[in-house]
């Protein structure tokens, strides 16, 4: 224990001893720490090597040199996908050894309230656009891409494009009646494939005898592609659409946010309930619905609930 008044360091004397001796300490204590850095000589920049130096003389080089530290944290990669590693000198460049994985990692489903980044895209929460409201300000439908999603019924739809718009599918194949036809073995396989999702395991037994009123003995399931019953299939039907239900009947009733529509039949899966044998159907070219034979080939939607 150091004494200022009595004994060897009291007085003014014995203070600037006992600063002489700190700072005498520290400046050992300095000196002894070593800084690993890649020095780039100034006259010969190819001979690029690394030197292991006191923290001063590091300063010095990083300040006149252009020279820089190694042995630093560093990373690649953002959100849950960043890896860690340290700097190198590697020909004079200073180098993370942190490598992405390879295959990269499969980012997480996004989460809106967690403040990670889930998808590895730099964006967090509401940053990102996977966290957007797509129903914001009050539009009706939402353009997916591949689909277009209602934001009055919550139902997910099948977007036609030029190369499919005009095919034609069967309900049935014949007695009794069944969902067997290439509506429910080609259409919605096709669309499961290129959109992604699953085939709904459905009897299809909801009936209507007049268009409007459902009566289903198994509700149609969700988040699985399938054919949309008579009272989901008019609620895009748009007679406001300029053209529609005028003759020759060529514009389709139907907001063009859906991308190419047949103006013709599309089959729903709801049958007809005294004659089996029948199925209601949308006319796009008037807005109207009725009923048909399951056995002729006409136009198909596909729709889930949304995901």
């Amino acid at each position: 224990m150091l004494r200022w008044r009595d004994g060897a360091y009291g007085g003014s004397a014995g203070v600037l001893a006992v600063l002489a001796m700190l700072l005498y300490g520290a400046t050992v204590q300095a000196a002894a720490e070593k800084v690993e850095i890649c020095h780039i000589p100034p006259d010969t920049p190819d001979n690029v090597r690394t030197l292991l130096v006191g923290a001063k003389a590091a300063a010095n080089h990083i300040l006149e040199h252009g020279d820089f530290e190694v042995g630093l944290e560093c990373s690649e990669g953002i959100g849950e996908c960043e890896v860690f590693g340290e700097t190198v000198c590697v020909a004079g460049e200073d180098v993370c050894t942190a490598s992405p994985l390879d295959p990269p990692p499969e980012p997480t489903e996004v989460s809106c309230e967690d403040t990670l980044d889930n998808d590895c895209d730099g964006l967090v929460d509401g940053e990102d656009s996977d966290c957007a409201d797509e129903c914001a300000g009050g539009v009706r439908f939402a353009d997916r891409g591949l689909t277009v999603f209602d934001c009055d019924t919550g139902l997910e739809w099948e977007k036609k494009t030029a190369g499919n718009v005009n095919a034609t599918y069967t309900w049935s194949t014949g007695s009794p009646w069944g969902p067997t036809g290439t509506a429910f073995t080609s259409l919605l396989p096709e669309v499961a494939l290129a959109v992604g999702g699953s085939v709904c395991t459905h009897p299809y037994d909801c009936t209507s005898n007049n268009g409007t009123t459902v009566s289903c003995t198994t509700a149609p399931p969700d988040d699985c592609w399938r054919l949309p019953e008579i009272n989901e299939l008019t609620t895009i039907v748009d007679l406001s659409v300029p053209g529609c239900g005028v003759s020759p009947f060529t514009t389709p009733c139907i907001d063009p946010i859906f991308g190419p529509t047949a103006s013709n039949f599309y089959w729903s899966a709801t049958s007809f309930a005294s004659f089996p044998d029948n199925a209601w159907f949308v006319f796009f070219g008037f807005g109207n619905v009725d009923f048909v034979f399951k056995s002729f080939p006409w136009h198909v939607r596909a729709v889930r609930s949304s995901p």
